[in-house]
Order: C-alpha cells, then structure tokens, then sequence
C-alpha cells in the first residue's frame, strides 16, 4: 500500500511540474463500502483538477480530470476511448477540512454510491 502511494504521487509530482499545479494531496477513503486511495494534483489557476485513485484490493489506477469551482470538486474518469463513464462530485472541498463526503455516479447506469475521504498528506 505505501508502495502504491509512493508511485501515486510520483507520477503526479510530474504532471504538476508540466502542468502548473500548486501541490498536491492524498487520501483514504470509500466509494460505497470499498476501500480507496485518492491522489489529487494541485489545482491550476484556471481550477482544472486532475488526479486518480485506485481501490485498494485492486491497486489499478483510474485517472481524473475535472474542476474545484467554488468549493465543489468534479471529477469525471474516461474509459480508454475516453468516454466519461462515472462523476465524483465532492461538494464543500476545502484543504481546512479534514473530511470530505460527496458521491460517485456511474453515468451508464445512474447508479450512485457514497464517497468518503479523509486527507492522508500533502506534497
């Protein structure tokens, strides 16, 4: 688990340096009753958001793009053609809080889920 960590935030340490990003942080958390890790790249000055996370039990990375506009963070994740194929929205992200509940909708199928997150660090 810190391994994936570690290379999480590696890999985002250098889209934040190509892209103009200001920090970045990590969480824990769920998506309904599974367990995930969230790495989130700062948001640039025009509040574009990238990151991704990965369920723990099956540590494959699912890549995020989305905004932070007013406090409410969207994140969309595309399939390999780039299709959207789910939502997170996260609605009064702020980096004083110190837990996060939003949810996460599959857009194929409207089904929605709880998303939980609490900050593990920041870079």
């Amino acid at each position: 688990m810190r391994q994936l960590a570690k290379q999480l935030a590696a890999t985002l340490l250098g889209l934040s340096l190509s892209s103009v990003a200001l920090g970045q942080s990590c969480y824990t958390g769920t998506i309904g009753t599974l367990p995930i890790e969230l790495a989130l790249e700062g948001t640039t000055r025009e509040g574009q958001q990238t990151g991704m996370y990965v369920y723990t039990k099956y540590d494959t990375p699912i890549e995020l793009a989305g905004t932070l506009k007013r406090g409410v963070l969207t994140l969309t994740e595309r399939d390999s053609h780039g299709k959207a194929t789910a939502t997170f929205t996260v609605p009064a992200f702020a980096a004083t809080r110190r837990n996060y509940a939003g949810t996460w909708k599959n857009l194929a199928t409207g089904q929605q889920l709880p998303v939980v997150l609490t900050p593990k660090f920041d870079l």
